[in-house]
């Protein structure tokens, strides 16, 4: 992966390891997870992470907290936090990044980057305080903060951040949501 060779450059040992799927949702990791013998529950048992990165699919956090996927994935969330803290490990959740041009699908919610952005934030905030305890935090890692401070700074200078060739247009690949290897780095 991007993150295990960019701690080999720097000459850190550290080891990685994924379980991934496209669009999976966090409730869809949690019953893999719960699913005897399954990879899910093979590496989280392992008990030898010591921080394990969740990643929801790139529209839900975005949805209203009361809408039924939103609070599947959220207690997907609680489920695997529980089985990481038992086996000695913490959480962190991977903030997204909004899609470059909004979500089309939710245009009605999310309709340009910066209302997708808003509402993924808030969503990875309910997640954590959802999963955290008085004595053991969950981290998020802001990437799609990032995105947005490179979008932010783009406009404040007076230039259109979705514009073809900008900083910000250049973070993405051509379908305007998965990451270009620019925004890959940025992630990273």
């Amino acid at each position: 992966t991007l993150t295990a060779a960019m701690l080999r450059s720097v000459d850190t040992t550290a080891e990685t390891g994924e379980l991934t799927g496209g669009a999976m949702k966090l409730y869809q990791h949690a019953a893999n997870y719960q699913t005897p013998g399954s990879q899910w529950q093979a590496a989280i048992d392992s008990g030898k992470w010591q921080w394990v990165v969740l990643q929801d699919q790139s529209q839900v956090p975005s949805f209203r907290t009361w809408e039924s996927m939103f609070v599947s994935s959220k207690n997907g969330a609680v489920a695997l936090t529980k089985a990481v803290r038992a086996k000695g490990g913490q959480t962190v959740f991977f903030m997204t990044w909004g899609r470059r041009d909004g979500d089309a699908q939710n245009a009605w919610r999310s309709p340009d980057f910066l209302s997708h952005q808003g509402h993924l934030a808030d969503g990875y905030k309910v997640y954590a305080a959802a999963c955290a305890t008085a004595d053991r935090p969950v981290w998020i890692a802001p990437v799609g903060l990032a995105f947005k401070h490179i979008h932010q700074a783009i406009a404040r200078s007076g230039g259109v951040p979705t514009a073809a060739g900008s900083a910000f247009h250049s973070l993405y690949s051509g379908d305007g949501s998965h990451p270009s290897l620019s925004g890959s780095y940025l992630a990273t």
